[in-house]
């Protein structure tokens, strides 16, 4: 009786390490797979949250609280802007000025000097964040210097700061999506 006893509870255990291993296993892929992603879907949610929030001291005309969220709104676009700017060094190496090697070419078996094919797609995405890092600082730059109050044109720079976070939240999704898109064609 006690080895049946004993068998049971070693046959139990060994059922629930074994599928406790397996779910950190997945649990690992999935994270690893689309952390960047996720944190970048996270930083959208809490941008929107913000401007939810804008919008709702704006429309009761709550300018501590107003001035308040944009602080944090602009810091939220600043570190935006510096993700592009990383993400342009990262692809282009030739904007490191500090640099001695020339990362357009590279060295043959022969020991000559060919340059590198960077390829169509790899120059259409630094384009494309060329023209996203221009758009996110022309919206931060207009976002900061549009007054809140004390200004005849207090309505009408309500609509704009409205409108000019509604741009950076779009290009935020533009963003992700080419991420996201990008990441199914490799796998």
């Amino acid at each position: 009786m006690k080895q049946l006893l004993v068998t049971i509870i070693f046959i139990g255990i060994g059922t629930i390490e074994i599928n406790a291993q397996q779910n950190t296993v997945r649990r690992v892929n999935q994270i690893d797979y689309s952390y960047e992603v996720n944190e970048d879907i996270r930083e959208l949610r809490n941008f929107e949250n913000k401007l939810d929030r804008f919008s709702y001291a704006l429309m009761v005309e709550d300018n501590w609280q107003a001035k308040k969220v944009k602080d944090r709104i602009l810091n939220d676009m600043q570190r935006e802007i510096r993700q592009t700017r990383r993400e342009l060094d990262r692809l282009d190496r030739s904007w490191n000025n500090y640099s001695k090697r020339n990362y357009s070419e590279y060295r043959t078996r022969r020991g000559g000097i060919q340059s590198k094919n960077r390829g169509r797609y790899q120059n259409y995405e630094v384009r494309l964040l060329m023209d996203r890092l221009e758009d996110q600082i022309w919206i931060k730059n207009r976002f900061e210097e549009t007054y809140l109050t004390g200004r005849r044109r207090a309505l009408v720079n309500k609509k704009k700061h409205r409108r000019l976070m509604y741009e950076f939240r779009d290009i935020m999704r533009e963003e992700i999506e080419f991420e996201r898109g990008h990441r199914d064609r490799r796998g």
